[in-house]
């Protein structure tokens, strides 16, 4: 019989590794690139673009907040898988 994890523990461990292995690095990426550690985090949102990437029928789109401007980025659901959706 193995002993069991408590959910907190567990808890703190996934967010130790998320912290550990996609965080940190890039932190550390941009400071030894000569950003200032207080800069970090506009630098990267800036990097965001304006447009939203919304996943719709395995087909991934790119639209405005507002909805207008609606523009599929993949073709043909994936390649081959079938649509979730009844409209076609």
């Amino acid at each position: 019989m193995s002993p069991k994890v408590p959910p907190t523990v567990a808890v703190f461990i996934a967010a130790f590794c998320l912290l550990a292995f996609t965080v940190l690095p890039g932190y550390a990426r941009a400071v030894a690139s000569g950003i200032a550690p207080t800069m970090y985090l506009p630098v990267v949102l800036k990097q965001v673009p304006p447009k939203i990437a919304v996943l719709s029928d395995l087909n991934i789109y790119r639209m405005n907040p507002d909805g207008s401007d609606k523009e599929q980025l993949t073709d043909n659901n994936c390649a081959g898988a079938p649509s979730l959706s009844n409209d076609t």
